[in-house]
C-alpha cells in the first residue's frame, strides 16, 4: 500500500522556503541550512542521512553555499524511492505553477529516482528554466555505486557539490526542448554538445583533493589518480580526438579520466585560486574560451598541447606524475597570503578609491567606486592579486605593484 504525502510549502518574498510534511510521510526532510533542505527516502537509514549532510556541509565550508539545493537520498526499495517521487512533485507543484506535471514528474518514460535503488549512483540537476518562477538545484544521491560504507561515497558527495558551484556561476536558462541551444551548457563545458574534460575532470579532482584534505591523507586519492592513470593514458595517447573534443557520449571515461589530470596539472601549475576565484567567476560573462585564457594566459588547445607532452614525457615517472596533487595537499587552495582586509583599511581613502577603480578596469569590480571594504572589494581583490600573480605579495608592496604609488600625493 502506497503513502499519501502531504506537504505544505510557504515561500517568502526573497524565495526562501519551509516545508512540513504530514506524520504519516513516506520520507524525512530537514532544512541543513539557508540554501539547502534534504530529502530521505524511507528506507534510508539516518547514519546515512547524517553522512551526506556532513560532507555536504564540508563542501560548503570549501567552497561556499549556494541554492536553493534539494538534497535528495535514494534506498534501496523501489516503492520508497517511488513516494520520494510522489514528494518530489508535489513540491514542485506547490513551488511553481507552471511546473509541467505531464512531463517533468515522474513516470515510466520518466524516472527521477526509481532507477537508483537498482543502479545506484549520484548526480546533480539544475532547474534554471524561464518557465519556472523557482529556479533551484537538486543533488541526488543512491545507495550502492558508490556504498554509503564506502570512503568513495564521501568523494562523490563532495564531486557532485562542485557542480552546484559551478552551476551557481552560471545566470542563463535553458529550456527542455532538445532542439534549442543551451548557453549554460555552453558555458561550463565550452560546447552545446557537452564536452565533459573540465566540468567533470575538475569535480573528480576538487572532490577527491578536498575528501585527502579532510581525512589528512593522501592514499585514496594516489589510489583513484593511477587508477585514471593506468585505465586511460593509453588510449588516450592512441586517440585521435583531442580531450576537450570527447562528449558525454563519445569517450565519456576518457574525458573523465584525463580531465581528472589535467585539472591536477592545471591546479598544480595556475593555483587553485585562479580555477575557483578567476575561470569560473568570469564564465558568466566572458564564456568559457575567453575566461580560460584570461584566467591561464593561453588557449584550452594551447594548454592541452601543454598538458599532453607533460604527461607523454612522464607517463612511466609516478613521481613527477604525483607531484601534481602531493602540493595541493598542503597548499590550502594556493590562497592568497595577504590579508586583503587588513591591507585595504590601511591605505587612505583616495588609495582605496584607486585600488578599486583599478579592479574595475580589470573587469572584477562593478560597485561604486566609495572606498569601503564589503563581499564585492574582497571578491575583486582576490581576484586581481591571483590574475597579477600578486598572492604572495607583502602588504607595504601593494601600490608599488599597482602602480599607485603617488597616485594620491
Amino acid at each position: 500500500m502506497r503513502l499519501l504525502v502531504f506537504i505544505l510549502c510557504i515561500v517568502s518574498a526573497d524565495a526562501a522556503f519551509l516545508c512540513t510534511v504530514s506524520a504519516d510521510a513516506a520520507f524525512s526532510d530537514e532544512k541543513i541550512d539557508k540554501n539547502a533542505v534534504i530529502f530521505a527516502a524511507a528506507d534510508v537509514p539516518k547514519s546515512t542521512k547524517e553522512l551526506v549532510k556532513s560532507w555536504y556541509s564540508i563542501g560548503v565550508d570549501a567552497w561556499g553555499s549556494y541554492g536553493p539545493t534539494e538534497i535528495y537520498v535514494v534506498g534501496n526499495r523501489l516503492d520508497a524511492a517511488k513516494d520520494l517521487e510522489d514528494a518530489f512533485c508535489q513540491r514542485r507543484k506547490k513551488l511553481n505553477r507552471n511546473w509541467d506535471v505531464r512531463h517533468d514528474c515522474a513516470n515510466e518514460r520518466h524516472k527521477i529516482f526509481r532507477h537508483m535503488p537498482e543502479e545506484g549512483g549520484a548526480y546533480v540537476s539544475s532547474y534554471i528554466r524561464p518557465n519556472l518562477t523557482y529556479d533551484f538545484y537538486t543533488l541526488t544521491m543512491g545507495s550502492s555505486r558508490p556504498y554509503p560504507d564506502e570512503e568513495d561515497y564521501k568523494q562523490t558527495i563532495l564531486h557532485e557539490y562542485w557542480h552546484i558551484y559551478q552551476h551557481s556561476k552560471i545566470t542563463d536558462e535553458c529550456t527542455t526542448d532538445s532542439r534549442d541551444k543551451c548557453e549554460r551548457d555552453k558555458k561550463l563545458t565550452g560546447n552545446y554538445e557537452k564536452t565533459p574534460w573540465i566540468h567533470e575532470g575538475s569535480a573528480n579532482y576538487m572532490g577527491l583533493l578536498e575528501y585527502s584534505r579532510h581525512v589528512g591523507s593522501l592514499r585514496d586519492m594516489r589510489r583513484q589518480m593511477f587508477r585514471y592513470k593506468d585505465r586511460s593514458f593509453n588510449n588516450y595517447f592512441s586517440s585521435s580526438q583531442k580531450l576537450n573534443e570527447f562528449t558525454y557520449d563519445y569517450e565519456r571515461r576518457l574525458a573523465y579520466d584525463i580531465g581528472t589530470w589535467f585539472v591536477a596539472y592545471l591546479v598544480y601549475r595556475e593555483g587553485e585560486t585562479s580555477l575557483k576565484a578567476a575561470f569560473y567567476d568570469d564564465l558568466d560573462q566572458y564564456g568559457f574560451e575567453r575566461s580560460f585564457k584570461r584566467s591561464f594566459g593561453k588557449s584550452t588547445n594551447a594548454y592541452i598541447a601543454e598538458f599532453n607532452e607533460f604527461i607523454s614525457l612522464n607517463k612511466n615517472n609516478k613521481r613527477e606524475l604525483g607531484k601534481l596533487f602531493h602540493k595541493s595537499l598542503l597548499d590550502r587552495a594556493n590562497r592568497n597570503t595577504l590579508d586583503t582586509k587588513k591591507a585595504f583599511a590601511s591605505l587612505s581613502l583616495c588609495e582605496r578609491k584607486a585600488l578599486q577603480t583599478r579592479f574595475a578596469k580589470e573587469g572584477f569590480y562593478k560597485s561604486s567606486i566609495d572606498g569601503l571594504w564589503g563581499k564585492n572589494t574582497k571578491a575583486a581583490f582576490d581576484r586581481s592579486l591571483t590574475l597579477n600573480k600578486l598572492g604572495k605579495i607583502k602588504e607595504d608592496d601593494l601600490l608599488i605593484a599597482y602602480g599607485l604609488e603617488n597616485k594620491c600625493n
